[in-house]
C-alpha cells in the first residue's frame, strides 16, 4: 500500500449503486476522503509534523527532507514550479537532457546564494569585533599601584593638641574614563603612622588607617605624553588603633620612658573629603607614571576615648578637623 501514497484516492462508479452501500456509508466514505484532501471535516487527532497522513491501510508518509524551493530571481520565465521536485519533464520533450542540467545548475547557484548570505554574517560579525577591539584600544580603563608619605597637620581642641608622626601610605587605583576628559576613580589604601594627644600626659597611639574613596578625575588636557588632571571625591577613613603608649619625660639615661598603657580604644570610621590633582605622563606599552598630590580632610579621630562620654580621667576628643597631606607617585596600567 504504501508504493501508491501518492496517488489519487477517489469513489469507484460502482461504489454509488444503492445495493452495494447504503447512503449513511457513501456519506461517511466521502467525508473522509474530503478531510485527507482539503481539511474541511476536523478530526480529533492532529496529523504528525507537516507530513500528508495516508488513512488507506494506516500509512503514512513524511517527507524528511523536503526539496529545497527555487527563488523567484532564479527561475527562467518558462519554468513556474516552485521546487525541483515538482518538475516533471513529459517523455516525449526532446531537449529533457538539456532541462536537467539547468536544474542542476540552479541547484548550485541555490548552493551558491546560501554560501554568500552565511558570508555575510560572518564578515558582519568581523567588522563588529574589529570596532569593539578599537574602541578597547582607547583606554577607557586603568588601574594603578601607589606609594605615598602621610603628613598630618596639627590640631587642636578642648585643651589638646593633636598630630601625628610621619606615615606611610600604599594605595591602588581603579579608573573608569567614560568621556576623554571625564573619569570616574576608585580607591582603596592603607596607612600606618602615630596619633600623638599631648595634654598632661603625651599619649601615642599606634594606628593602621584604611581608605575607602571615589573620586572624579578630569583631564586638563593630552598633550603627547603628559596628562595634568585634577580630582575631587569623597569616603570614609577607618582608624583602627594597634597599641597606646604613655610617653613620660627621661628619668635616668638607659631608662625606658614609655609604658604601654590601657584606655579601651576602638575602631573609629570618619567620613573624609579628598582633593588633589598630578599628571600621567605615558611610558612604553600601556604602562604610565602617574605623580600626584592628594589633600584629605576628616574629623580627627579620638578612638571613642571620651572623658565626657565614659567619665573617665582621659580625653582624646578635640572636636577639630583633620588635616591629611598625601604627596605620591605610582605606576600606572591601561587596559
Amino acid at each position: 500500500m504504501s508504493k501508491i501514497a501518492d496517488n489519487n484516492i477517489s469513489v469507484e462508479a460502482d461504489h454509488l449503486q444503492a445495493d452495494h452501500r447504503d447512503p449513511d456509508a457513501r456519506l461517511a466514505m466521502a467525508a473522509f476522503i474530503s478531510s485527507i484532501d482539503t481539511g474541511l471535516l476536523r478530526l480529533p487527532w492532529n496529523s504528525p509534523f507537516s507530513s500528508r497522513t495516508e488513512r488507506v491501510a494506516a500509512t503514512m508518509a513524511i517527507d524528511l527532507f523536503p526539496a529545497p524551493r527555487i527563488p523567484r530571481d532564479l527561475r527562467p520565465p518558462t519554468f513556474s514550479h516552485d521546487t525541483i521536485a515538482d518538475y516533471k519533464p513529459e517523455q516525449s520533450d526532446t531537449s529533457r537532457t538539456t532541462r536537467f542540467l539547468w536544474l542542476d545548475s540552479a541547484s548550485n547557484n541555490m548552493k551558491g546564494y546560501w554560501m554568500l548570505k552565511k558570508a555575510g554574517f560572518v564578515t558582519a560579525a568581523f567588522f563588529l569585533f574589529t570596532l569593539a577591539a578599537l574602541g578597547q584600544d582607547k583606554g577607557h580603563f586603568d588601574a594603578s599601584f601607589n606609594g605615598a608619605l602621610v603628613l598630618t597637620r596639627s590640631s587642636s581642641g578642648n585643651g589638646i593638641q593633636q598630630s601625628a608622626t610621619v606615615g606611610s601610605n600604599y594605595f591602588g587605583t581603579f579608573r573608569f574614563k567614560f568621556k576623554p576628559k571625564h573619569s570616574l576613580l576608585f580607591n582603596i589604601g592603607s596607612a600606618r603612622n602615630s596619633q600623638i594627644y599631648q595634654t598632661n600626659f603625651d599619649f601615642h597611639v599606634l594606628t593602621k588607617t584604611t581608605e575607602y574613596s571615589g573620586a572624579y578625575m578630569y583631564t586638563l588636557f593630552d598633550k603627547r605624553k603628559f596628562q595634568p588632571f585634577v580630582l575631587i571625591g569623597a569616603g570614609a577613613l577607618s582608624f583602627n588603633p594597634q597599641s597606646t603608649w604613655l610617653f613620660l619625660p627621661d628619668f635616668v639615661p638607659g631608662v625606658p620612658n614609655r609604658v604601654q598603657a590601657v584606655l579601651n580604644t576602638s575602631k573609629q570610621t570618619q567620613l573624609m573629603y579628598l582633593y588633589g590633582g598630578g599628571f600621567d605622563y605615558r611610558l612604553p606599552w600601556k604602562f604610565a607614571l602617574r605623580v600626584q598630590y592628594r589633600g584629605l580632610i576628616y574629623n580627627a579621630p579620638s578612638f571613642n576615648v571620651n572623658a565626657a562620654l565614659t567619665q573617665g580621667s582621659v580625653n582624646l576628643s578635640t572636636g577639630s578637623k583633620g588635616y591629611m597631606s598625601e604627596p605620591s607617585i605610582g605606576l600606572v596600567f591601561k587596559f
